[in-house]
């Protein structure tokens, strides 16, 4: 699943007020792909439905035909907080050109780091270093972030607990989209349901912020990473056609959402360029 597609559906942040903290800059000692070949896609170029948007390989990293804003979104994670990953709207200061035009990206890495790479334990991480400094490279990208307060919904747990289940290791699931922090996401099943698989909830949270009009928290506690399904019907701040608020859907898993205020992190893009080709 495309991840603009996947982020578009989440939060709006009304800021407050804002302030500075550490650099997102790119050390130039960090680990870096051995070989890049980046392509611009024609603007009329098709997509197979079964072709992923991105992919982790045996020796590489593969975006097929993808804006460098999807690159962003998944290279980069809130350094505070527990947010799996940063929304939209939580990205500032992107050219229209970096959503808007597509790539292909295959990344490859060398024989030295081959055994950190297939190490599950050690590739996120990895990958993540690797991608800020393609980046840095390729498209002489700087960022940096900055804390801002703003109102948002705490999620919670209610008096009787997860109504849902923990991810069992190794199980197969329906194919899903990459979510950024892990697991799967499936925006409709053809029934109105939308479906986390393998997913943390801080995932759950970022979906419901757009949802409430205001960035969601995870505040459960709860670490470990589940199969959850959502009634899309009802995914909307007002009363949706099946009768139920969002609150009322997140009240049905066992948990809820309780209006704070609370510090947002945003991830400001200070410098972009287009990719050079090769």
């Amino acid at each position: 699943m495309n991840v603009i597609r996947f982020c578009g559906l989440l939060a709006s942040l009304p800021i407050i007020f804002s302030f500075s903290v550490a650099s997102a800059q790119e050390p130039s000692s960090s680990p870096s792909f051995d070989v890049v070949s980046i392509r611009q896609v024609s603007s009329g170029a098709q997509r197979s439905n079964d072709q992923p948007d991105m992919e982790v390989r045996a020796n590489g990293w593969r975006l097929n035909d993808e804006s460098l804003f999807a690159a962003i979104l998944n290279t980069y994670t809130p350094s505070v907080g527990n947010a799996a990953f940063y929304t939209v709207k939580q990205v500032q200061g992107v050219p229209s050109w970096a959503m808007d035009d597509l790539y292909v990206i295959d990344a490859r890495i060398g024989e030295s780091d081959l055994e950190r790479w297939q190490n599950p334990a050690t590739r996120a991480d990895l990958l993540h270093s690797m991608m800020r400094s393609m980046l840095a490279d390729r498209c002489k990208l700087a960022v940096h972030r900055e804390l801002k307060e703003v109102a948002i919904y705490s999620l919670t747990l209610t008096k009787d607990g997860p109504q849902f289940s923990e991810s069992v290791p190794g199980a197969k699931h329906p194919t899903g989209g990459p979510i950024p922090g892990g697991g799967e996401f499936i925006p409709s099943d053809g029934q109105g349901v939308m479906h986390f698989y393998g997913a943390p909830l801080s995932a759950v949270a970022g979906v419901l912020s757009n949802m409430m009009g205001r960035p969601v928290q995870d505040a459960t506690g709860l670490s470990g990473k589940y199969d959850i399904s959502l009634k899309m019907a009802s995914l909307d701040s007002t009363v949706g056609s099946s009768g139920l608020s969002v609150s009322e859907v997140a009240k049905d898993l066992g948990l809820k959402l309780v209006p704070t205020k609370g510090q947002v992190e945003i991830l400001v893009i200070d410098h972009i360029e287009k990719p050079s080709e090769n």
